[in-house]
């Protein structure tokens, strides 16, 4: 399954707007804006996140798709 495809965006989002605040307690070492997206914005804070965390963004999405 590809989990960057479009159909999966939303979910993602979505899922992300629910456990964010539990992402956050178990990364802290992730800053709150690089937490924050406005619309259109979801490609660019998993960017972030990866970076921060030293993974790769299909890595990040894989953990919010089944955290």
């Amino acid at each position: 399954m590809d989990i960057l495809n479009h159909n999966n965006s939303r979910r993602l989002q979505d899922k992300w707007n629910h456990i964010r605040h539990n992402y956050h307690n178990h990364y802290p070492n992730v800053r709150e804006e690089d937490l924050s997206y406005q619309e259109g914005g979801f490609y660019d804070m998993t960017e972030r996140i990866a970076k921060r965390t030293n993974r790769s963004r299909k890595d990040v999405l894989n953990e919010i798709d089944n955290w």
